[in-house]
């Protein structure tokens, strides 16, 4: 993922990377891409109540509609570990953080979200 983002941003093309992110493994890739290609980051950090993100997971695991690559059901444990850490998953980079509760989904403000970025992806735009 972070091979294919530098190839965009060499070719100067702006790069959006969904994935769940650990801080302790990825905010050094992140600051380095940073540095190297004077990007400006937004982190938009989807959390939710622990059990609402450990019964979703387990019930995506059910379904056996993800590509078995996924392991969900090999993980289910280890991911409820994980969630007792309560660690942070915002990465100490700079830029525009925006963080959202989704354990309801119905009471996302997704217009919000979205003005959000369009109006720091101007401001960015203006600086460049």
């Amino acid at each position: 993922m972070f091979y294919l983002a530098e190839m965009q941003f060499e070719a100067g093309c702006s790069v959006i990377l969904d994935n769940s992110f650990d801080p302790s493994l990825s905010a050094l890739r992140f600051q380095a891409l940073k540095t190297k290609y004077g990007i400006e980051t937004i982190q938009i950090v989807c959390n939710s109540d622990q059990d609402t993100l450990f019964n979703r997971l387990k019930k995506r695991a059910e379904t056996g509609n993800r590509h078995p690559g996924h392991g969900d059901n090999d993980v289910l444990d280890e991911f409820r570990a994980s969630l007792a850490k309560e660690k942070s998953l915002v990465m100490s980079i700079g830029g525009l953080i925006i963080e959202v509760d989704t354990t309801e989904f119905s009471k996302v403000d997704y217009s919000a979200i979205i003005n959000e970025v369009k109006s720091a992806t101007q401001k960015s735009q203006v600086v460049k």
